[in-house]
């Protein structure tokens, strides 16, 4: 009995990410649950960006069919909307779709602002936006976490309202060279929000004020490799693709050129940015996502496919 309530405690520990956790003290693996999208089918073309609401509904960018499509939790297509253009309800390239409440969220790569649809997938209304969004995060009280395209100079998360009014805004880096600000983004309960750096290896936390509270380097990559694409040198290797986070508080940061197993290793902190495990994808992908249930969903096939996992934790041994 008492070797079952100290065993039990543990992984009470481990899901709070307790902060005396040993280091490594637990593996991960993945059991497939489901995989929605074949090569030979016409369900997914090439998805991009990916959120799951409470009840396991799923609702995916296609950016080859220019759409916004909601899948149920068993895989069946419910709705698809969406076509190619710049009017209300249209897309030229969908990128990030995010739920807020009953709306959701998508933004375009090559149209400013965030259109709003509901859960049913009608489309609402169009939150303006000065710049093109690079990454976006819902947060609490109806705000919007989002990093926006500027190429070159002050990284910025900017925190707007439904109605596009700029709430706040901090700096998290004041790089000179083109691209070198461009991140993606999550945000845990409280209103932290997290940044993983495409071009430079650095993961950090901001308080919901925009202080900085910690810098993490896992691939200790100095510096990344740049090329000259007409007038201007860009960075051409990636070194973190995409955060997620957990519904324990966990961080999920998916590497990208620079890990052993690119686009594939995936690495697991706690919040309070300490360096926990690490596991490996069975296919290269350009984002992860970890919905409400705690299952992580990643790319198949190109984008052709989206893959449902099952993480399971394995304590180890002594």
């Amino acid at each position: 009995m008492k070797r079952t309530l100290v065993t039990m405690g543990i992984l009470v520990l481990f899901f709070l990410g307790a902060n005396f956790l040993p280091a490594k003290s637990f593996k991960v693996t993945l059991q497939e649950e489901m995989r929605l999208g074949k090569l030979d089918d016409d369900l997914i073309f090439m998805w991009v960006g990916i959120t799951v609401d409470e009840q396991g509904y799923i609702y995916l960018t296609d950016a080859l069919d220019y759409s916004l499509k909601k899948f149920s939790p068993q895989g069946k297509l419910v709705k698809k909307v969406g076509r190619r253009g710049q009017g209300p309800g249209e897309f030229l390239a969908p990128r990030e779709v995010q739920l807020q409440g009953n709306y959701v969220l998508v933004t375009d790569q090559n149209i400013r602002g965030i259109s709003v649809f509901d859960r049913e997938l009608n489309y609402l209304r169009r939150i303006p936006f000065p710049n093109l969004i690079l990454d976006m995060k819902p947060l609490s009280g109806q705000k919007i976490a989002l990093i926006p395209v500027v190429g070159a100079g002050a990284g910025q998360v900017k925190l707007i309202d439904f109605q596009g009014k700029l709430m706040t805004e901090f700096t998290y880096t004041k790089a000179k060279q083109l691209m070198l600000d461009f991140a993606t983004l999550t945000c845990d309960q409280e209103g932290n929000i997290y940044v993983a750096f495409t071009f430079q290896d650095k993961i950090e936390k901001y308080n919901s004020q925009g202080k900085k509270v910690w810098t993490k380097r896992i691939l200790k990559v100095k510096s990344v490799s740049r090329e000259k694409v007409d007038r201007f040198e860009v960075p051409t290797r990636v070194v973190y693709k995409d955060i997620s986070i957990n519904p324990d508080g966990q961080i999920f940061v998916l590497g990208g050129h620079y890990a052993q197993h690119p686009s594939r290793d995936v690495f697991i902190l706690d919040p309070n940015g300490r360096y926990l495990t690490s596991f490996t994808l069975p296919e290269e992908s350009h984002t992860i996502h970890v919905g409400p249930q705690g299952y992580l969903y990643a790319r198949g096939n190109n984008g052709v496919s989206l893959r449902k996992f099952k993480i399971i934790y394995h304590l180890d041994s002594p």
